[in-house]
């Protein structure tokens, strides 16, 4: 068997009852922000300072000031800072359950799966010239706002303003593809069973476990 190219990051107790997590990554020139990994959290990159490669499921992606990358629940992704002499980003990382508690059963499973992969037809990246104006940046700038100001009730307030983020990508994602998955309860069934495989990819699964 080849030697694994990334590591499993499990979410900490923290991420597990918060739901999420956000921070700020300052990294040197030519370094390695974040090594290659793959957890269960939606994770979006918002960069402030410097120049990136981003490389999500073996895609790279030039990252520069303004720039907005996502990577889907169980993508293999890594960062690396190029020459300039500062970088840095916010980082947020969002539990997929957060969705379905969001709406209703039904929706959900079709809201969950646009962010359960990194699909070619649909953008990960936006730049800094295709966010000027948009809902998506109103959004995060409200994001970081309040977690850079944080006021009373400001566990409600990010989380409040984390849906909003949520919802400008998903309406966003729907002018790329009218029909990005049928919200059904085969569809969720799926979905499960993705999941499941992605988490035990190294053992033997068989069509019971699957099944279950």
């Amino acid at each position: 068997m080849s030697e694994q190219k990334f590591f499993v990051q499990y979410p900490n107790k923290a991420l597990l009852e918060k739901e999420w997590d956000m921070f700020v990554w300052e990294s040197e020139p030519n370094a390695i922000p974040a090594a290659a990994h793959i957890h269960d959290q939606i994770e979006l990159l918002y960069v402030t300072e410097g120049r990136f490669i981003a490389t999500v499921d073996g895609r790279p992606y030039d990252l520069a000031e303004g720039d907005l990358i996502l990577s889907c629940s169980n993508a293999i992704h890594h960062v690396i800072s190029l020459p300039e002499p500062r970088h840095s980003y916010y980082c947020l990382q969002i539990n997929s359950t957060m969705l379905p508690a969001l709406s209703h059963r039904r929706e959900a499973t079709d809201y969950t799966l646009r962010f359960a992969l990194n699909r070619e037809e649909l953008p990960c990246l936006w730049t800094r010239e295709a966010l000027e104006g948009s809902e998506i940046l109103a959004a995060v700038r409200r994001l970081v706002e309040e977690y850079e100001h944080p006021g009373y009730a400001t566990e409600i307030s990010m989380k409040c303003r984390m849906a909003e983020v949520l919802l400008a990508l998903l309406r966003d994602s729907r002018g790329f593809s009218q029909e990005l998955v049928p919200a059904n309860e085969t569809t969720a069934c799926i979905y499960r069973a993705l999941i499941h495989i992605r988490q035990h990819f190294k053992e033997d699964l068989g069509e019971q476990a699957l099944a279950k």
